[in-house]
C-alpha cells in the first residue's frame, strides 16, 4: 500500500526536518518506507507498507507486534512548522 501526504505552510514558515529523510524498516513480517521531500513551502511524505502474507505463529506474535509498533510510532510522529529565521 502506498500513500502520499502533502503539507504546505504559509510564506515565512518552514518545516523542521526529521533526523533522516528516508526511513526504511525491513523485517521478516514486512517492509515500511517513508520518504520526505521539500519543495519551497511544501512537504511531501510518501509511505509504502508491504505486509508479507504469512501465518504468524503464536511464538512470533511479540516480534510481529514490535514491527507494527515501530510503524505506528513513525506514522504518529509530528510534522513541526516554525517561523523561518531570516
Amino acid at each position: 500500500t502506498k500513500r502520499i501526504l502533502t503539507f504546505s505552510v504559509p510564506e515565512g514558515y518552514t518545516f523542521e526536518k526529521p533526523e533522516a529523510e528516508h526511513l526504511i524498516l525491513n523485517e521478516s513480517f514486512g517492509r515500511f518506507e517513508r520518504h520526505y521531500t521539500w519543495v519551497g513551502h511544501t512537504l511531501t511524505v510518501e509511505e509504502i507498507i508491504d505486509i508479507r502474507p504469512m501465518i504468524i505463529s503464536p511464538k512470533d506474535y511479540d516480534q510481529f507486534r514490535g514491527f507494527c509498533l515501530k510503524v505506528d510510532s513513525i506514522q504518529n510522529g509530528d510534522f513541526i512548522a516554525h517561523k523561518a529565521i531570516p
